[in-house]
């Protein structure tokens, strides 16, 4: 019953980001060399603000995910006694994915 709810929110949601994104790609397109983040006015430039922030905490997030996940299916191969080591290699990754 909830299934329908979740489809029509994620429906919604992809909506909301590829409508900012056409906006994004359209002010960039025209005046690429002179655009900041701060320039980008969807409704103001608080919101403009506010979206570049929810962008780069999802950037964040999903490298987060993505390098937990490889880290954990990479400890699995090692040996048991090798577990410990497991949460220092995943922060180390994703400071190293952050930093480039």
């Amino acid at each position: 019953m909830l299934a329908i709810f979740v489809a029509l929110g994620t429906v919604f949601t992809i909506f909301i980001i590829s409508s900012s994104y056409r906006q994004i790609i359209k002010t960039f397109s025209a005046r690429w060399w002179r655009i900041s983040w701060s320039e980008v006015n969807f409704l103001s430039p608080t919101v403009g603000m506010i979206s570049g922030c929810a962008l780069i905490i999802d950037y964040v997030l999903t490298i987060t995910i993505s390098v937990s996940s490889g880290t954990d299916a990479l400890f699995q191969l090692l040996p048991p006694a090798w577990q410990g080591y497991k949460l220092g290699v995943a922060i180390g990754g994703v400071f190293a994915f952050l930093s480039c």
